[in-house]
């Protein structure tokens, strides 16, 4: 799920807290339903998960911090360049996170969560409370009311956003708690987040970093669990189209297309392709869509399982665009009002409202969004300097990440929206 949505779940949690559940409660059901990210990491040995007390390393980019026995360790994750942790305790949520994203800029950070909140259906009376830039980065205090299923609830946000790499990712602070005890529960915060250590801002560890992709060729292995990702993930969408063409008449009939992967050169009505010269891509000549293998297997994989199903689903939003008559462009400006990259971003916003049914269904583990969010800003998004009105462009990643949020949390609907303003 996105990070917005697992704050939700935070909010779920807080609400249970209120009336009595406990945060090892929900961790251990999480437990039970799948993990809520990527690789689960071990906590540190001074650290039982019960109220002890311990601390956390980042796995990828070697930052730290410490925590006291009034805190509860309920996850730590690292998959694809997002790293987590989340602590919980009577009263209060803590997450720190890093991850690529927002050109490294604090404010932009900020400014986006915001967004999402602003966005989210569950959420009213929202309000910023503070703003602030300080020495290490950006800050807000934010206010709004949750609905869940315990009924609605009052809940105050602590944002805050440093720069982790310069010009690369960010460190988001971001804490939960109830109205009555913000000054206590903020002051317990800084205890945190005063024994942070930033580190090099690199991995000391083994594991591969966004920015590291392609230095490994796949494997056989490899390439056989994208063939099994690509067949679920194109039945699956179909399967969502069809059921929606099926409710609005004026759409007609959704025909799927065909679907054609390679690992070495092929001839397609679009013109001969090789792998790892273009990656995947959809072909209106043939009406079929064509999926590069190698290149996923290598340059796609490390972001988890869901970014390659999702790639699918934006594949298949250019389908759709066909059937419904939303042509793509040679030219900057298409005659029915659409630019090159508002088709792309649209075909982003489809394959996020594919992703909310799939995860409203089961179908998502934790984390596999986030590890999606992290693709799209940190590897998928155009080079900076990319001009928008290149017909090739696909937009920057913080741009790809909004549409595939409003899709997400809007539906398909919200996609034929002028996407890219």
């Amino acid at each position: 799920m996105s990070r917005l949505a697992r704050i939700v779940m935070a909010f779920m949690l807080l609400t249970g807290m209120i009336v009595g559940l406990s945060g090892s409660n929900v961790a251990a059901q999480d437990n039970q339903t799948g993990q809520r990210g990527g690789e689960e990491s071990t906590p540190s040995t001074d650290d039982n998960g019960s109220g002890a007390a311990g601390s956390y390393t980042s796995p990828t980019y070697g930052y730290s911090i410490s925590y006291d026995e009034s805190w509860t360790l309920a996850s730590e994750d690292s998959q694809g360049g997002y790293d987590s942790v989340e602590l919980d305790s009577e009263g209060s949520i803590f997450y720190l996170e890093g991850y690529p994203g927002y050109s490294g800029d604090p404010q932009a950070c900020v400014d986006e969560q915001v967004r999402q909140f602003k966005r989210d259906s569950t959420i009213t009376n929202f309000q910023v409370l503070e703003e602030d830039a300080t020495d290490t980065g950006y800050t807000a205090l934010l206010q709004a009311t949750v609905a869940s299923d315990s009924g609605d609830a009052d809940l105050i946000f602590y944002l805050e956003c440093r720069p982790l790499e310069p010009g690369v990712s960010v460190l988001v602070i971001t804490q939960i708690m109830t109205p009555d005890v913000v000054d206590a529960q903020l002051a317990r915060k800084d205890a945190i987040v005063e024994t942070l250590e930033m580190g090099s801002g690199q991995s000391g560890q083994t594991e591969q970093r966004p920015e590291d992709n392609g230095t490994e060729t796949p494997t056989a292995s490899d390439e056989a669990q994208v063939l099994d990702l690509l067949e679920q993930a194109e039945e699956d969408i179909d399967a969502y189209w069809t059921a929606l063409f099926e409710q609005q008449e004026s759409w007609g009939a959704y025909e799927p297309p065909n679907y054609v992967n390679f690992s070495e050169a092929i001839d397609t009505a679009c013109g001969p392709v090789e792998p790892f010269e273009v990656g995947p891509f959809e072909c209106s000549a043939d009406n079929t869509i064509y999926f590069d293998v190698p290149w996923m297997a290598q340059e796609l994989a490390p972001f988890g399982n869901f970014i390659i199903q999702f790639v699918v689903a934006h594949e298949v939003g250019h389908h759709v665009q066909d059937i419904l008559g939303i042509q793509k462009c040679d030219v900057t400006q298409c005659l029915n009002g659409y630019t090159s990259l508002q088709i792309e971003l649209m075909a982003d916003c489809f394959g996020g409202a594919w992703s909310q049914s799939a995860n409203q269904r089961g179908l998502i583990a934790g984390g596999d969004v986030e590890g999606t969010i992290v693709g799209l800003s940190a590897f998928l998004g155009d080079p900076t300097g990319t001009d928008s009105a290149d017909p090739s462009a696909h937009g920057p990643g913080t741009l790809r990440t909004w549409w595939f949020l409003r899709g997400y949390y809007e539906g398909p609907g919200a996609c034929l929206q002028n996407s890219g303003q």
